[in-house]
């Protein structure tokens, strides 16, 4: 599990429920993190039991659907309540399908619990990987 420079790693979770054949993923260290996603029409949620601390949230996204280009799906990301993303497109933010796209967000959990949400604004939101990592 890799664990960057945030910390060592609480969890790293591949949310597969579309998987589709292998494909190279432009920018990806580890291309296995990017073959499967997961998307729900009207948002996702996550929940982790976490000691109360300091964390790092790194979310994976790749378009990895062809008839998804830039402007087909677009979502807002919540952490704990807090707006981390909004109107985000994973194409468009990676210059087009087949393109890792990561974001890191530090997380203070104060109630043991971390939750992550997705709401979609155009079609349905996605991702391909959460790692949740503790920061020393």
């Amino acid at each position: 599990m890799p664990t960057g420079n945030h910390g060592v790693a609480i969890t790293t979770i591949r949310p597969a429920r579309c998987s589709l054949p292998a494909r190279r993923i432009a920018g990806a260290s580890d291309a296995s993190l990017y073959q499967t996603q997961r998307n729900a029409p009207g948002g996702l949620d996550y929940q982790f039991a976490v000691p109360d601390g300091n964390y790092a949230v790194v979310l994976h996204f790749a378009e990895i659907v062809n008839s998804f280009g830039p402007g087909s799906r677009v979502f807002h990301v919540s952490i704990n309540g807090a707006p981390v993303l909004l109107n985000f497109d994973p194409a468009a933010s990676g210059g087009g399908n087949f393109k890792a796209v990561d974001r890191s967000f530090p997380v203070t959990v104060n109630a043991h619990q971390l939750t992550i949400h997705f709401d979609a604004v155009t079609d349905a939101p996605v991702v391909n990987a959460i790692e949740v990592l503790s920061v020393q």
